[in-house]
């Protein structure tokens, strides 16, 4: 049912209220807009519309409703208008076509999931600012003092922009859905109607609807704007349309002064809706959008009508850009204190400046941050489609059809300024909203070889630029990023249990942190903290850094209700102040024993790798000493941790050692093997360091243990393995790698390794012992010992 909701419900529900604002504004304006441009007008609407509910709490707590309400209203007003227009069947088959393949990524996993994992946590932060905006608005009044608190605290403060996340917040709502498994659905969707809208762009461009519909379909699958939202660019993806519409809007000013200034006032729409989406940052999109409006209206209207207009064109987009408008002043100060109003020296999480080429939407590699392997073959197909998109801007000027020439020279225009700003990340941005204009002005290009007889070289580079892009394409779905599903619906059934608050969790995860647990008033160890939560160093852990309980002292973890700690074997438990509260395939809860015995001191044992260790005497009468006559030493005794290592396999590997200590890097599909001994027989827990992306199988002794796809990890942490009985003796283990037809399978290398093995896992009694008697715990092996009161 979630896949169904997902993927057929929300684009149902977007598609109803896209039409319903669409034909709203139809009749507010008295003017005929052709169906494609209809859904993308709408669209633009209902991402202003939301934005204005969700600005204040008190709207923001109906904004559903209130949308609904507002959308009933214009199918109500122009359903008979819809019912007599001629269906744009081709167009549609567009539409649908790219939303097949901007889902096909994340959909044929087969799983509630969305890209790029790891690649950039950003994610989590768009779904703290859906959630907060559809159900409290721009307010963290009541908020307790947790990741979620600090994180909208900050980017309420600093007046970020929130356009792009206000419509999904509400959408979510509407549907009863997490957020988490509607964002990519959501950025499919805009892409498909972005693919409607540049079918309205060719129009008096290309003759041929069937010809016009290709055209939109590839030039909407931009390589490098479905690289950004298979990144979780939903910001990047929603500009672009915006974009889109108001170029397809601006043409119709020549008009009739009367008609034009209908069309003019539509221009608003998106324009708002550009500002909401970047704040002041948007403002190089709607210099160029505005400058152009001037120009057409002083052509098609004289000197004194174009400032008529362009009064009543200021007065609207001002109204409508109201909530925008009250970030404003937070937005510029906080520019100004970093150094720049568009971006500075901003890197993101690139990895280099991107190059200038990939505007033009074809790049064949599976991450876009780096050169294609033949980048000489590349390039030359590049040039052809810079030579088309010279042609189609040609063809543009000649019949005098100025959107797609604002469309593609302000692109242009915008990515040559950011990238001066020496802005890296503004600049990506740039680049992958501008690249559908191009690939837009190539089809054009190509269409009007067509139309004047050259089939030949038509064909011969339409093939070119189309194979191009389903090159680029095809390859970013085989090296997908996907959240591992299993995992974040564990968060997210945590997130809703009645847990006592507030929660601290340990491990490195912003999706967690930020959104999942938001209910539990959880606080992230590695960031967006609002206590310091010190480690026994005395300071806090940096962004990223791998975590195990045993990093924390007694006195950092009381304040805390709950833990939430990833289950690996070589975890620590928790000190004895905690007992376990559910424990899952990849998360334990533990809360606080109110019953339990007062902690004194707690001595952690073991490594990072490693939690047990033998209890040294000597700590054991220091901690005898410290309990006193009438207290306790507590301890929490462990079986020992097995280590396979990885990098010194049976017979040779077609990998490379040395990814991890006792780890392989995977390189190619294959298999090795590896021995290991075990001294007494039982049933073993296992944990699998590092991430895998394509099909891993692992056996032992030829006896299958585990299969499994797509998991991946932060640095440090594992994949809990299933229990396997072992007998004494040495023992073979095989691992095998391979790639298949599912989405991200072809991704390499994978790090992965060692794996650990244990009779038990953190999950183990306290025992305690009396003080007198605390010389009986000397060499058992423990993860740690308590001198606890009595």
């Amino acid at each position: 049912m979630g896949m169904v909701i997902a993927w057929v419900a929300l684009p149902a529900l977007v598609l109803f209220v896209a039409l319903g604002l669409g034909l709203l504004l139809q009749r507010l304006v008295v003017t005929s807009i052709p169906l494609p441009l209809l859904v993308g007008l709408g669209l633009s609407l209902a991402i202003v519309l939301t934005t204005f509910l969700t600005a204040f709490p008190a709207l923001a707590h109906v904004s559903g409703p209130a949308l609904l309400i507002v959308v009933a209203i214009g199918w109500a007003m122009g359903w008979s208008t819809l019912t007599a227009r001629r269906p744009t069947w081709w167009s549609g088959v567009a539409a649908i076509v790219v939303y097949a393949v901007y889902s096909a990524p994340v959909a044929l996993s087969g799983k509630l999931t969305w890209a790029g994992f790891i690649k950039l946590d950003d994610t989590g932060t768009w779904l703290t600012l859906a959630d907060q905006l559809a159900s409290s608005g721009r307010t963290t009044n009541g908020l307790a003092h947790s990741t979620y608190g600090v994180l909208l605290d900050s980017l309420f403060a600093n007046g970020y922009p929130v356009g792009a996340f206000a419509d999904l917040g509400i959408f979510s709502r509407l549907l009863n859905t997490d957020p988490a498994w509607l964002i990519q659905p959501l950025m499919s969707v805009l892409a498909a109607i972005l693919a409607l809208t540049l079918y309205s762009l060719t129009a008096g461009l290309i003759k041929s609807r069937k010809l016009r519909a290709l055209t939109a379909g590839v030039a909407a699958q931009s390589s490098l704007l479905l690289g950004y939202v298979l990144w979780g660019g939903l910001k990047e993806i929603t500009a672009a349309l915006l974009i889109a519409c108001a170029c397809a809007c601006l043409p119709q000013l020549s008009k009739s002064p009367e008609t034009g200034t209908r069309w003019l006032l539509l221009v608003a729409v998106p324009t708002a809706g550009i500002l909401a989406v970047f704040g002041i940052a948007g403002a190089v999109w709607l210099v160029p959008l505005l400058i152009a409006q001037l120009v057409i209206s002083w052509y098609s209207f004289g000197v004194a009508r174009t400032f008529t207009v362009a009064g009543e064109f200021v007065a609207i987009f001002l109204l409508l850009s109201i909530p925008t408008l009250l970030l404003v002043p937070k937005s510029i100060a906080t520019a100004q204190a970093a150094g720049a109003l568009l971006g500075g020296s901003d890197q993101g999480n690139l990895l280099g400046p991107l190059r200038f080429e990939q505007i033009f939407g074809i790049w064949p590699i599976g991450d876009f941050r780096v050169p294609p392997t033949h980048i000489w073959y590349v390039r030359g197909l590049i040039l052809v489609a810079a030579l088309a998109a010279l042609a189609g801007l040609a063809v543009a000027a000649q019949r005098r059809s100025p959107a797609l020439l604002l469309f593609a020279l302000g692109g242009l225009g915008v990515s040559v300024l950011t990238a001066f700003e020496n802005s890296w990340w503004l600049e990506g941005k740039s680049l992958a909203m501008a690249s559908p204009a191009l690939l837009l002005a190539a089809g054009v290009g190509v269409a009007y070889l067509l139309e004047r007889g050259r089939r030949f070289e038509a064909l011969g580079i339409g093939v070119l630029l189309a194979g191009g892009v389903l090159a680029s394409n095809l390859m970013q779905y085989g090296n997908v990023w996907l959240a591992p599903s299993g995992q974040m619906q564990e968060l997210a059934t945590i997130g809703e249990s009645p847990l006592p608050t507030p929660a601290l969790m340990v491990d490195y995860s912003p999706i967690g942190a930020r959104h999942f647990l938001r209910k539990l008033d959880v606080e992230g160890a590695q960031e967006l903290r609002y206590n310091p939560i010190p480690t026994y160093a005395g300071v806090g852990l940096t962004k990223g850094a791998y975590a195990d309980v045993d990093f924390f002292p007694v006195t950092t973890l009381a304040p805390y209700q709950t833990l939430i700690l990833r289950n690996a074997v070589y975890a620590s438990r928790p000190p004895s102040l905690f007992s376990l509260k559910t424990s899952g395939h990849f998360y334990q809860v533990w809360v606080q024993n109110p019953y339990a015995p007062r902690i004194i001191s707690h001595w952690p044992l073991g490594t990072t790798s490693n939690p047990t260790a033998p209890a040294p005497c000597d700590l054991i009468k220091q901690a005898a000493a410290v309990a006193g006559p009438t207290g306790q030493v507590a301890v929490a005794k462990r079986s020992p941790i097995i280590s396979i290592q990885l990098d010194t396999p049976v017979g040779g590997t077609p990998w490379s050692p040395g990814w991890a200590p006792g780890g392989t890097l995977v390189t190619r599909p294959g298999q090795m093997s590896a021995t290991f001994a075990i001294n007494q027989a039982g049933s073993y827990f296992g944990s699998l360091g590092g991430s895998f992306w394509g099909d891993l199988t692992l056996t032992i002794d030829g006896q299958p243990w585990y299969r499994d796809r797509g998991q991946i990890n932060w640095a440090g942490y594992a994949t809990p393995l299933p229990a396997i009985s072992l007998a004494p003796g040495i023992h073979v283990l095989t691992v095998s790698y391979s790639t298949g037809l599912a989405p991200g399978t072809h991704y390499l290398p994978s790090g992965i390794g060692p794996i650990f093995l244990s009779q038990s896992t953190s999950d183990v009694p306290v025992t305690y012992v009396p003080s007198a008697k605390a010389p009986t715990l000397c060499g058992q092996i423990v993860d740690w010992i308590e001198a606890v009161g009595p």
